[in-house]
Order: structure tokens, then sequence, then C-alpha cells
């Protein structure tokens, strides 16, 4: 009720404002009210004017400390309203009611144009108004809301979706702030629309790492495909994402593709971090992904391989794809990301970026990791286990650039790798084990942590990564040589 009301704004014709002049000043509603004669002194006239219908009278009445000065008064009364004059001659009394009374003349006139259907238009607004109220308090309201709003709908239309409004805020704000609430809702044509605060955003993004740009892309372009590419960015509330997520869900479920919890908070993260750089770069009042609650997400079972099964993989490396087993060791004893090890192709088709480099290993005795190569864009060092010290040194000799290729290479190593040991080897299933194995020798949370790159209030070690496994289990893991080495 109130958008209709709003979205249409306020207008009201020069007829119409006639009908508040009619209404206003009694022309057309007019009764008679007779002042009550007094003796004022020597001065007493009453009269009724013949132009206007209005009842006028004057007297005088004394005033001063003994009574002995002579104060002139006019009084003109139309319609259940009343003026009052006082002056100190006969003349300027006369002269104050007689220009009233020709103001009142000429507004006369402009009613007595009215049509009988404006003139009923106009008793229907009188009968609107609340207790106490008068037109021009209505007129001022709606002025305020126009002046928000701009033009669109007569008075008296207006003045119902007032009343309606009325009733919807109960009192809990004004007229005005809530029409400033739907505007900043519903903007104007020239607001910037999502289309275009997507295209925007993607092109801040094109400097981070090709999964994550393309998973971004990915979810925004399903928002915009939802919503409309055209949809102003400031209109959109929770609830149109809330609507949006549960599309997705129902749409990729139709589909036989899994819809997680911890798939909806995933798209939570991507939407709040989008309109967190809408809110800085375009001033919208609010973040509505603020407003999507985040879902409780038991914690699975950690993928993990057992030492037995890794050695089986570094076992069919050494066969197959000796030029690949550094990048094998590094990513089960070091416990990397593939793309912070791989890197990954360039979204504008020139090369790899990213990846691990041989000048980056070995570095005071750890792997360092410069910002630009990792997922959350934090640099961090990793320090090397005496295993994958003999690993690196029995494979890596003297080379350099890049320790793999590209990722396609990888992607052909890794599957004749596998073929090879008769061991499936998941894509994060290296990084699950380092992590299970490292804590479960060391105790050191903190230290595991900063290794693998994680904020400790994250809690994503906790959920994602640790499990407990045997002790015995874990020295047998970080016991696994080079073939060369295993007997010295």
């Amino acid at each position: 009720m109130l958008s209709g009301l709003l979205g249409a704004g306020i207008h009201w014709t020069k007829k119409m404002s006639n009908c508040l002049v009619l209404a206003s000043f009694g022309c057309y509603f007019a009764h008679d009210f007779t002042i009550e004669e007094q003796v004022m002194g020597t001065y007493q006239r009453h009269e009724k004017d013949a132009r206007t219908g209005a009842r006028v009278s004057y007297g005088t009445e004394s005033y001063g400390a003994n009574g002995d000065r002579l104060l002139y008064r006019g009084f003109i009364s139309r319609g259940g309203r009343r003026w009052r004059f006082s002056a100190l001659t006969r003349e300027a009394v006369e002269g104050k009611v007689a220009a009233k009374l020709a103001e009142l003349e000429r507004e006369g006139v402009s009613a007595a144009q009215l049509s009988v259907e404006e003139k009923h238009d106009a008793a229907r607004a009188r009968d609107m108004l609340a207790d106490g109220e008068t037109l021009e308090s209505a007129m001022r309201e709606l002025q305020a809301v126009r002046d928000v709003l701009g033009s669109g709908r007569a008075f008296l239309d207006a003045l119902e979706d007032v009343q309606r409004a009325r009733a919807v805020l109960g009192g809990r704000v004004s007229l005005a702030a809530a029409a400033d609430f739907w505007a900043v809702r519903n903007p104007a044509g020239d607001a910037v629309t999502l289309g275009s605060a997507r295209m925007e955003y993607m092109k801040r993004l094109r400097k981070r790492n090709g999964d994550y740009f393309r998973t971004v892309d990915y979810r925004l372009s399903a928002l915009v495909d939802a919503l409309g590419e055209k949809t102003p960015l400031v209109s959109i509330g929770t609830a149109d994402l809330e609507t949006t997520l549960a599309a997705w869900k129902q749409k990729a479920e139709g589909e036989g593709r899994p819809f997680s919890d911890a798939s909806w908070n995933a798209w939570r993260t991507t939407f709040g971090g989008f309109f967190k750089w809408a809110v800085e770069e375009y001033k919208l009042p609010a973040n509505p992904a603020a407003g999507l609650k985040k879902r409780e997400v038991e914690e699975r079972e950690v993928d993990f391989l057992r030492a037995g099964d890794v050695e089986k993989l570094l076992r069919a490396a050494e066969q197959v794809a000796p030029d690949y087993v550094p990048a094998v060791a590094i990513l089960f004893f070091a416990g990397l990301r593939p793309a912070e090890l791989v890197g990954q192709y360039a979204l504008d088709g020139s090369g790899v970026v990213g990846g691990l480099d041989w000048e980056d290993v070995d570095v005071d005795g750890c792997i360092w990791l410069a910002g630009r190569k990792t997922k959350n864009h934090r640099q961090r060092k990793v320090p090397i286990s005496a295993n994958l010290r003999a690993w690196l040194d029995a494979y890596g000799g003297e080379r350099e650039g890049r320790i793999v290729p590209n990722p396609q290479a990888w992607k052909r190593a890794r599957k004749a790798i596998e073929d090879a040991a008769g061991v499936a080897w998941p894509q994060d299933y290296a990084r699950h084990s380092f992590a299970c194995y490292r804590f479960e020798l060391d105790g050191n949370r903190a230290a595991l942590e900063a290794a693998m790159g994680h904020s400790p209030a994250s809690r994503v070690l906790e959920s994602n990564y640790k499990r407990p496994v045997r002790r015995a289990e874990a020295a047998r893991y970080f016991k696994i040589m080079p073939t060369e080495t295993e007997g010295e």
C-alpha cells in the first residue's frame, strides 16, 4: 500500500489547488458565524460583505495604565474561520480589513470556477482528514513526500494513499521518512545497475587466481540472471538474495548436482564480498548479504590417504614421471594447495600465472610463497621436513624455472601416476594428509595454521583438515624416502 503512494509520487494540479482553497476557506462549505456584539467605546459597526459573504465587525477598547488610550479593532469571520486586526486609528484598521476582504474575494473567484465534480472531491478530501488535521497540514506532509519522489498523482488519490500508509506505519516513522527509505530502494533510472556493478567488480578481481575469479564470476552471473541485469543495485535486499539461492539450489538438485549447506555458505561469502565492495564503491546504505544467515554445517570426515598409499604414489612417480616427483613430494609433505604449486592459466590467454619456482625452495630451509601466489594473497613460509629435503635433493638437483611447466602437463602426469600406483588421488587429499599427520606428530596448531595459510580465527583446520590418526602412522608418513636413499 505504501509503495503504491510512494512509487507514483504526488502531484496536484491548479484545479486541485482550487479545491484546497475552497475547502480551507469554506466558500463551498461556509456556514454563518456571528460575533456577539459588545460595546467597545463609541465606535461599533457590524455588516456582511456582499462580495465574500464574510461577517465584518468593528469596535474599540481602552488600554493603558489609566485606560485613557483607545485601540481600534476589526473582525472578519467566514466558514468557521476568524481574523482579527488592531490599529491606533479607525482608518488603519479599516484598511487592514479591506485588504483581507480583497484577498478572500480573489480566493472566492478561484473557488467559484470549480466544477461540481471538483467540489465533490474537495468535500471527500475534508472527510478523509484525521481529527485535528487541516488540509494545510496534509498538504505540507504530501509536499514533503513530493520533494523526495517528484510529481505523479493528483492530490485526492495521494491523500487516500496517505491514510493507508499511516495505518501501515502505525506512527513508527513519519511519511516523509518512509518516502526517503522508498526512494533509496527504488532509485531513478540512472542508478548503478547490478549488471554494470558486476562487470566493474570482476575487473578488480582480474589479478586474483583463475579458479577464484571463475567461481566468483559464475555465482555473480547467476545472481544477474535471477534478478535482471538492469536491476538497480541499491534496490536489492536480503530477501532477493535468499530467493536467488533457493532457486539455484532447486535447479542444481534438479540436475543431480548437490547444493549443501556448505554450498549455501560459500555463495553467501561471494555475495558478501561483492556487496561489501559495492557499499564502499557506490555508497549503498547497507550490505544485503549481511542478512543472509550462515548455515550450520556438520563437521565432515576429513578425507586423507594412508601412509602406504602415499608411498605407492611416490614410487609410481619415480617410475613413470620422474620430472614430477618433486611436485608430488611438495604436495604431500609441505601441504601446498595444488594451484599454489602448479599455477593457473591467465584469464587473457597469455600463459601460466602463479605457481612455484625452484628459486622459491630452500629459502632459510623453507618454501617461500609470495602473496601473489597464494589463495588469500598473504605470503607465508612452509618449513621443509627432513624427508621432503631428501626428495628435493634426489630429484631437484640444479633445476631452475618452474617446478611444474603448466597445469595441463601436471594433469597428464598426475593421471599417469594414479594409474601406475592403482591409488585414487582426489584433488585435496595430499593437503588433508599433510595436516592430519603433521598435527599428530607436533601438536603445534599455530605453526600448522601458519604453514597452511589459515587464520586462527577461521577454524578451517578443525573443520576441514584435522582428523585423529595413529601416531605410528604419522611417523611412517614422514619417513617415506626416495628409493635410492631408503637404505641409508
